[in-house]
């Protein structure tokens, strides 16, 4: 934790986001001695092109979708593409809580939503230089055995 982001590297990205919390209060309680660590956070307007679209936002986007969103905007050989291709273009994305620590998402306008998203550069540093793009995100499909 001295000299690498573990929150980064670490092989289980379900561990990703508590290893970043743990470097936090190592941080505030020794900063002198661990390096302060750092999140992304990407805040974006998201504009439905028409009433299916507009339902699929919802005002509390899964995980799944705020994934695959967020891929849409990145080159095809972005970590996230090169780990997660099948769950991108599959029907159930189950590591997607695992990329995505934080969400916010709130309603502008009727077809729109503001998200924000708090992760790890890993994930979201591919986002740096992209201003918009179109996207074909969808939230998982229903298990038929939850249905």
């Amino acid at each position: 934790m001295l000299t690498e982001k573990l929150w980064e590297e670490y092989v289980a990205p379900d561990f990703h986001e508590r290893l970043f919390n743990v470097g936090s209060v190592l941080y505030a309680v020794m900063p002198r001695v661990f390096p302060k660590p750092d999140a992304v956070r990407v805040r974006m307007k998201v504009t439905a092109k028409d009433t299916p679209s507009a339902a699929q936002l919802g005002t509390s986007p899964s995980e799944a979708f705020i994934v695959r969103l967020l891929a849409d905007g990145m080159e095809s050989n972005a970590v996230l593409h090169r780990l997660y291709g099948e769950q991108l273009s599959g029907s159930q994305f189950a590591n997607a809580d695992d990329i995505v620590w934080i969400v916010n998402a709130k309603p502008d306008g009727d077809s729109a939503l503001m998200i924000e998203v708090i992760s790890s550069g890993y994930w979201l540093d591919p986002l740096a230089r992209t201003k918009s793009y179109r996207s074909g995100a969808y939230a998982d499909a229903l298990d038929t055995d939850e249905a």
